[in-house]
């Protein structure tokens, strides 16, 4: 029975100090993984003394803040009663009413916008098409049709009539035009005298 003891005792004696040179010469990666589950173990503990202290304290300032906060709540109940009247008036009505209505156009707005992509894309289609059919069948060195090559004059402002063209009032009734010829007035300037 000592003999199993002893053999035990010593099995154990080698084990641990198989282990002991196992850790001995085993890789400096082996090191560094006991290193940081060791410095995880005690940034955690750290960690969870820091937010128990914290909750104590904010505990103890939370109770007074409490006890501080319900008369001045008494006090002010009207100024945020008529503030949450106003905003609900004011904000958040208003905000209830755009969202339902851009909720309820929302359909039409995607309707009317794919609509005007649409055209778009289409008359820049046809606007392309109508360029290429045009320089393929029309010589690109003769001008477009209906423009002219010279700019455009402005209109000739009518003349006054000259003395060979003036129809005589005779004339103008015998050839039966219904044209009539403006006349300068004839102002006469007289002195006048006063006898006395």
């Amino acid at each position: 029975m000592s003999s199993t003891i002893l053999s035990s005792s010593t099995t154990t004696v080698a084990g641990s100090h198989g282990v002991a040179q196992a850790i001995e010469n085993s890789p400096p990666i082996v090191h560094l993984l006991h290193f940081l589950l060791r410095a995880a173990n005690v940034t955690w503990s750290v960690v969870v003394a820091t937010f128990h202290a914290l909750f104590s304290i904010s505990s103890v300032f939370l109770n007074i803040f409490h006890t501080l906060s319900t008369p001045i709540l008494y006090l002010l109940s009207p100024f945020l009663l008529f503030a949450q009247i106003v905003l609900d008036g004011l904000v958040y009505t208003p905000y209830r009413i755009l969202a339902y209505l851009v909720y309820s156009l929302y359909p039409i707005y995607v309707l009317v916008g794919t609509a005007c992509i649409a055209a778009g894309v289409l008359g820049m289609t046809a606007r392309f098409v109508t360029h290429i059919v045009k320089s393929i069948l029309l010589d690109p060195s003769t001008p477009p049709p209906f423009e002219t090559s010279t700019p455009r004059q402005p209109p000739e402002s009518p003349s006054p009539p000259s003395s060979q063209n003036a129809i005589h009032p005779k004339q103008e009734f015998a050839t039966g035009s219904s044209r009539k010829r403006k006349t300068p007035k004839r102002v006469s300037i007289k002195e006048e005298t006063f006898d006395d």
